[in-house]
């Protein structure tokens, strides 16, 4: 007959999730903007952090932290680097995962009162052993789509209209380091 549960699992659990929480929002902290790979009209290629859109200008910043400006007229097509958060994917997962495992767990039919609050018990220790092994299982499925939804998404400027243009302008400032620079 098992005694009281302490509830060390849980606090595990709690342990866990806010280290994943914490250690994504200290990344979010840090934010800085879509990395763009742009060809311009001449053929050149020009890669770099996108640090703003003002008008129908982009600021960049490139690897040798020269600043650029390159207007989208003069932009033949442009790739958004696109990051891959696997670890989002993995707390989500867990999360879903724990609140299925404990839910779907079975149940046992009391027949003794006097036996209940033992059953309970056991009951309890039983479902978190299920909400544990759904929340590993969702981890790891979640962590794998998580990273899988990194892809790079690739826009070709040189044959889109003037709204489609402003449009993607609109795209790029959410994806910049400033957002309302003007």
């Amino acid at each position: 007959m098992p005694g009281k549960p302490t509830g060390r699992s849980f606090r595990l659990i709690v342990a866990a999730l806010l280290f994943v929480f914490l250690g994504q929002a200290l990344l979010w902290g840090a934010r800085k903007g879509a990395i763009l790979r742009v060809q311009r009209t001449d053929q050149t290629m020009v890669e770099g952090e996108l640090v703003a859109v003002r008008e129908t200008k982009l600021i960049f910043v490139d690897s040798s932290s020269r600043d650029l400006t390159i207007d989208i007229n003069d932009v033949n097509f442009l790739t958004i680097d696109k990051k891959a958060h696997p670890w989002i994917g993995a707390a989500l997962g867990m999360i879903l995962g724990g609140i299925v495992g404990f839910a779907v767990a079975p149940s046992e039919k009391v027949e003794n009162i006097w036996e209940a609050p033992v059953a309970v018990t056991e009951e309890f220790l039983g479902r978190t052993g299920y909400g544990l092994a759904g929340a590993l299982a969702g981890g790891v499925l979640g962590g794998v789509i998580g990273g899988a939804l990194g892809s790079d998404s690739q826009i070709i400027v040189a044959r889109m209209s003037p709204d489609e243009r402003e449009h993607l302008l609109s795209k790029l400032r959410s994806k910049a380091r400033v957002k309302n620079a003007s």
